[in-house]
């Protein structure tokens, strides 16, 4: 009998059961997925790398606390079906909930790009913020919120696209509130365990932009300590960034202190608001590297006149 549902027809699981004790390359798992090894392991559960018949890629998340907040992942993975900057579910059980199957993202974490390469051209970064608040945006319309939105939960793929993952903690519709999510990343109101909303997310999207631009991962001087990180971010600012455009540095940074307002009502209120800011910027960017192509275009024409006047 078979014990799982494609995509199309999940259901919320109706009973529990515990992981697998041991997971090992060659054991199948659900309908046809054969484990090949492990990818990734976090405090709710362990992703593995896996085949089907066919030998397409698959992505395999085993619940390893409890399975609460394992349901809710998958529901919130069902309703954003369709999201093309969300990893998408392939098989969920029926009768038990203490695993899933999901799209395989190959790539790396926005954590580690930045680790690697350091900072993030303004281009790139900018192109970067516009899929992964897309993707927001979309998920705020199914009254979902992340709440844990860090470089560590970005995926980047070779072709350029951006993946957001990991909703172990994320909710649906309102929050009674609870101290969730990354400190370094979470808005002053999470950290004080206040209900949470898509305006927080927007705040740690604007930290995760600020690591992009900076080249730091831990951008914040009172990281190790929540009480003083939170005394720094409600009293102090970020440094401006410097970027290779100077008249758009004004306008960046701008971007920036909106978005990480400690005040959730001078903070970007809408996903939209920052898209319509990330558009005006590739315009004005765009518009500046044409001016730079052409300056230097016009200058090897000069030089190229000077020497056959010379010869």
């Amino acid at each position: 009998m078979n014990t799982t549902l494609p995509l199309g027809n999940l259901k919320t699981p109706q009973l529990a059961c515990q992981a697998p004790p041991h997971i090992y390359p060659g054991q199948k798992i659900g309908s046809s997925y054969i484990i090949k090894g492990k990818i990734a392991e976090g405090g709710m559960g362990v992703v593995y790398k896996a085949f089907d018949e066919q030998g397409n890629p698959a992505a395999v998340k085993i619940a390893v606390f409890g399975t609460e907040w394992f349901k809710r992942e998958q529901e919130i993975l069902r309703r954003l079906e369709g999201n093309p900057h969300v990893p998408q579910l392939l098989e969920v059980p029926v009768t038990n909930n203490n695993y899933y199957v999901m799209q395989f993202i190959d790539g790396i974490t926005l954590h580690d790009e930045i680790e690697i390469n350091g900072k993030i051209s303004l281009p790139k970064a900018m192109d970067l913020m516009a899929q992964i608040c897309f993707g927001l945006k979309l998920a705020a319309e199914k009254n979902i919120c992340h709440r844990d939105i860090k470089p560590e939960n970005i995926m980047l793929t070779n072709e350029g696209k951006s993946f957001i993952i990991d909703f172990g903690i994320g909710k649906i519709g309102n929050s009674n509130g609870g101290n969730y999510g990354t400190a370094l990343f979470s808005s002053p109101q999470q950290m004080k365990g206040e209900p949470t909303g898509h305006r927080d997310d927007i705040y740690s999207l604007g930290v995760v932009f600020y690591c992009m631009l900076s080249g730091h991962s831990q951008p914040f001087i009172c990281a190790n300590n929540d009480d003083a990180l939170y005394i720094e971010k409600t009293t102090t600012d970020l440094p401006p960034i410097k970027i290779k455009f100077p008249t758009l540095k004004d306008r960046v940074n701008s971007m920036l202190k909106k978005m990480l307002a400690v005040s959730r009502e001078e903070r970007c209120q809408t996903y939209e608001e920052i898209l319509e800011a990330i558009e005006e910027i590739k315009g004005e960017i765009k518009k500046l590297e044409e001016q730079e192509q052409a300056i230097r275009k016009a200058s090897i024409i000069a030089t190229l006149r000077e020497k056959k006047r010379d010869t």
